[in-house]
């Protein structure tokens, strides 16, 4: 249903023709004071080109990656077995013996008997 056009008052007509030179004066200086935006060979483009958006959302995800398994590594817990390395299993012990028990002393018994053959064949060959 089609209802007739009233007629606006001249107080009405007034103030709509206000608010639209407002609102026009308004978007003219707002695009008077948006950076101008030349492209001179390739540079200062509007949009920055796909390709260089890509890489370099790959590169924050590689850095984010990077510092969440930092994070995840500090926080994991360990196992508390390790190996002596090149140490007198007379000189030192562990820490405590349940911790390493049995296989630090097979791990300490195997490194001397290393080091023995080495130093047989190395006296040997003279």
């Amino acid at each position: 249903m089609n209802h007739a056009k009233k007629n606006l008052t001249n107080r009405l007509r007034k103030k709509v023709v206000k608010v639209i030179r407002k609102d026009q004066k308004e978007t003219a200086d707002s695009q008077e004071n948006l950076p101008q935006i030349r492209n001179l060979r390739g540079q200062n483009l509007a949009k920055r080109p796909s390709k260089v958006v890509k890489q370099e959302q790959s590169r924050v995800a590689a850095v984010k990656k990077s510092i969440l398994i930092k994070k995840v590594k500090k926080l994991v817990k360990h196992a508390k077995r390790t190996t002596p390395g090149e140490v007198e299993g007379k000189v030192s012990s562990p820490k405590s013996s349940r911790q390493e028990g049995t296989r630090w002393l097979k791990v300490t018994e195997k490194q001397t008997l290393q080091r023995a053959s080495r130093l047989r064949r190395r006296l040997t060959k003279k």
